[in-house]
Formats: C-alpha cells, sequence, structure tokens
C-alpha cells in the first residue's frame, strides 16, 4: 500500500487516478501513527508522462502548504 494524499490535491493539480491506468510512484518510507508505511514523493502517468510532484525536498508534503489545512489531520488521505 502507498499513501498518495488528499484527492483534493491531486484534482487540484489536474491528476487523478483511475483502475487499470499504469503509474510509475517514486514512494518513501515513513511513519504513520507509529507503523512504517510508503509515502509517495511523486507519481507520473506512463500514458501521458504527466507527474505531480506530492513532497518537497524535506520530505514534507505538499499540500501543508496549501490553503486546506484540514489535510494534516491525515483523515483525507487517499492511499492504493
Amino acid at each position: 500500500m502507498v499513501f498518495v494524499g488528499p484527492p483534493g490535491f491531486l484534482n487540484k493539480q489536474g491528476f487523478s487516478i483511475r483502475k487499470g491506468q499504469h503509474l510509475v510512484i517514486l514512494a518513501v518510507p515513513v511513519k504513520v501513527e507509529g507503523n512504517e508505511v510508503l509515502a509517495a514523493f511523486e507519481i507520473q502517468d506512463t500514458d501521458t508522462g504527466r507527474k505531480v510532484l506530492l513532497r518537497n525536498e524535506n520530505g514534507e508534503p505538499i499540500w501543508w502548504g496549501d490553503s486546506n489545512r484540514s489535510s494534516r489531520s491525515g483523515n483525507n488521505r487517499q492511499q492504493y
């Protein structure tokens, strides 16, 4: 399982994930609620070549800088 981020953030970036879509996901291990999980750093759609960056150079989620601060709660995480 890979944690991606809030669906609203992906939508704002013009990026959506669909069943059967071929993706390349660059992920990093992070701790969430005491468990090590994979968190997506960047996702690329192999059909279109489109990429979306999800974390900054410090590994912090890009959406934390977004005006939607409720995303920090973790309740809106999308996972695949």
